[in-house]
């Protein structure tokens, strides 16, 4: 009787019986067993409880991005602020006829405020400076209202006024030919109220205790 190999007998029985055998790796003397388990695919992580609000049960919510940006409101560009000195005829007047400042002008009131700091032994807030081309006057040539704040007048600390001039250019030279008050930190401020052929008018501000003052522009 003739024997055969073990691997071919296993067949052969198996065959016999109805089932197939599995396939038989080369050079191997026992069958590869067949993969019955499809791959697990791996479990998601479980979501973090969401924090909750104590005694409502409500989840709290989420925190907004940090930003440095401030939200910006109607009424509060450089277009509106420029002109709080000003109010009723007067401010719809420098809105519809004021012009830049030259650089001539600019320079002219940068020595007038610096040298009105030094006589009255104040500090200039350059940031709070307003400056405007206008005719004031009704006749030929230029004028100018330039406003402005002094601080800590003779060492006074937290002390503050703030007060305008009229300047007015002749033969290519700016100079002041009037001056007037616009409140202080005592009285309350002003507003210039009206501008009228040769005067400035500046009245009280709300509740402000400031006495109106009319500030007459002398001829050419």
């Amino acid at each position: 009787m003739t024997r055969l190999p073990l691997p071919l007998a296993l067949v052969l029985f198996l065959a016999g019986c109805g089932q197939a055998a599995a396939p038989v790796a080369a050079g191997s003397d026992a069958p590869l067993a067949a993969s019955t388990d499809a791959p697990t695919a791996p479990s998601a992580a479980p979501s973090p409880a969401p924090d909750l609000i104590p005694g409502t049960g409500d989840p709290t919510a989420a925190a907004e991005p940090a930003t440095d940006e401030m939200a910006a409101t109607p009424g509060s560009d450089a277009e509106e602020t420029q002109y709080f000195d000003f109010s009723g005829a007067a401010l719809a007047r420098v809105r519809r006829d004021a012009r830049p400042a030259t650089p001539a002008l600019r320079d002219a009131a940068r020595r007038l405020v610096d040298e009105t700091g030094r006589e009255r032994e104040c500090g200039t807030y350059p940031e709070g400076e307003r400056l405007f081309m206008l005719d004031l006057d009704g006749r030929p040539g230029d004028e100018a209202l330039l406003l402005y704040t002094m601080e800590g007048c003779g060492g006074g600390g937290n002390y503050f006024d703030r007060s305008g001039y009229v300047l007015r250019e002749v033969d290519g030279q700016w100079t002041p030919v009037a001056d007037f008050p616009m409140g202080t930190k005592l009285v309350g401020n002003a507003t210039i109220s009206a501008l009228e052929p040769g005067v400035v008018v500046v009245s009280p501000e709300g509740d402000s205790l400031f006495e109106p003052h009319r500030a007459e522009i002398p001829p050419r």
